[in-house]
């Protein structure tokens, strides 16, 4: 997945000479046909061609981000039973997006992780966890990478790759700040704050998450409004 169709042909120009047991490519049919057309017109030889599934993802009607997620995931693991490999070895990752220039992406993210959970039960799923704050400044990064870790444990993430050097991060993933993740929660149903009792750092967390949940705008003042 790049983004967009020049990018997606860049890509698939370097590759064309390697073998993939699985090569997908997202977007529309349309947009595959043109981009096969041009390679038939060009005599493009591309060896993966028997493993080149585009548009990526089982034929579920999906349209939405997260379905699409799941139609892909989908096909990944009916490729895999083709070769003996059993669900519970087959791991997921949401790849959550840059909050700083798609962060109306970032609920897809969150839902598919729940969705896995629910589609594919014998499967783990992995987060890898900077990718949320990537081009954030860097002392804010932390912050959105811890709170976006609590979410995503809500819905079941089975690991995550995370900063070895945030302490406080390995604190959240080892389960050891619950009081955290209760206000987190309590943020993502809709309940009403009272931030007149909480702490500075619980502040942080409340807005945080309204952000993550695209209630208020990103900024990189997010924390000062």
């Amino acid at each position: 997945m790049t983004f967009g169709y020049r990018t997606d042909d860049k890509v698939i120009r370097a590759l064309a000479q390697r073998q993939f047991e699985y090569f997908g490519v997202l977007g529309s049919a349309n947009k595959i046909r043109q981009m096969k057309s041009e390679y038939e017109n060009e005599k493009l030889d591309i060896k993966m061609q028997d493993n080149f599934f585009a548009p990526a993802g089982i034929s579920i009607h999906s349209h939405t981000p997260k379905e699409i997620a799941i139609s892909i995931a989908a096909q990944i693991i009916a490729e895999a039973f083709q070769y003996n490999i059993p669900e519970e070895d087959i791991w997921l990752d949401p790849i959550a997006p840059p909050i700083k220039t798609q962060q109306l992406q970032i609920q897809g993210c969150t839902e598919f992780a729940l969705m896995i959970r629910e589609a594919f039960p014998e499967c783990k799923s992995i987060y890898g966890g900077s990718n949320i704050s990537n081009g954030v400044p860097r002392n804010l990064r932390g912050m959105l990478n811890r709170t976006y870790l609590i979410m995503l444990k809500r819905y079941g993430i089975y690991s995550a790759i995370v900063d070895a050097f945030d302490s406080e991060l390995t604190n959240i993933a080892e389960g050891r700040r619950p009081e955290l993740e209760k206000l987190v929660y309590s943020v993502m149903d809709g309940d009403d704050i009272d931030n007149s009792v909480l702490s500075e750092e619980e502040i942080k967390y409340v807005k945080t998450t309204r952000v993550l949940l695209g209630q208020n705008l990103y900024s990189d003042f997010w924390l000062e409004l």
